[in-house]
């Protein structure tokens, strides 16, 4: 019992688990992603086709910038080298047969994209380059624009530009920031989404 790890599991609940694990079973999606210097090889197609076959639509997360839109924005030669990528990605997009989602940067709204409607416009056409070659080169996909929840997370912060009655209920204000860009792609994407970062609370 002086095991730390054996401490932080000794509650466990195998019955939630099971009904956890259970649940997820239904699900009707699988999440794949797609980084900078992603291989094929990371991926066993048939598998995937398998799982389309039953019933199964899957997610791909490209995340090819990720943090290091936090640097600032990519040169010519990272905007180059994403439109290789994304050559490849068709390329392997289209060993699937069937629907197929395809995320662009999830975790998008950085500060530094956000900080001004100058880089603001220039990630938007960025991404949506990419959106009108990958739509153009492949079929039966659908395709969306994730951010991350920022903003203001403490249950202790009640200031206006919340918008809730305190801030660990979300951050309104900075989900705003993002209108110009959904703004530019609107007419691009199917729908949009975003991720919570649940470890945080």
């Amino acid at each position: 019992e002086s095991n730390d790890y054996y401490g932080n599991i000794k509650n466990f609940d195998s019955v939630a688990f099971d009904t956890l694990q259970k649940s997820l079973k239904s699900s009707k999606f699988l999440v794949y992603w797609f980084v900078e210097g992603w291989q094929e090889s990371w991926f066993d197609i048939t598998k995937i086709q398998e799982a389309m076959d039953a019933g199964i639509t899957p997610v791909f997360n490209y995340w090819y910038f990720g943090d290091k839109l936090m640097n600032g924005m990519p040169d010519a030669t990272k905007k180059a080298e994403y439109a290789e990528d994304y050559e490849r990605v068709v390329t392997f997009l289209n060993k699937l047969n069937g629907k197929k989602i395809l995320i662009m940067e999830p975790e998008f709204n950085k500060q530094n994209i956000l900080s001004s409607e100058s880089n603001q416009h220039e990630f938007a056409t960025i991404i949506g380059d990419a959106i009108d070659y990958i739509k153009s080169n492949t079929t039966d996909i659908l395709f969306s624009l994730a951010m991350t929840d920022t903003g203001n997370r403490s249950v202790n912060e009640t200031y206006e530009k919340c918008g809730y009655d305190n801030c660990s209920l979300g951050d309104k204000y900075e989900w705003s920031k993002t209108k110009d860009i959904y703004n530019s792609l609107l007419d691009k994407l199917d729908f949009i989404s975003f991720q919570e970062m649940v470890g945080q609370f």
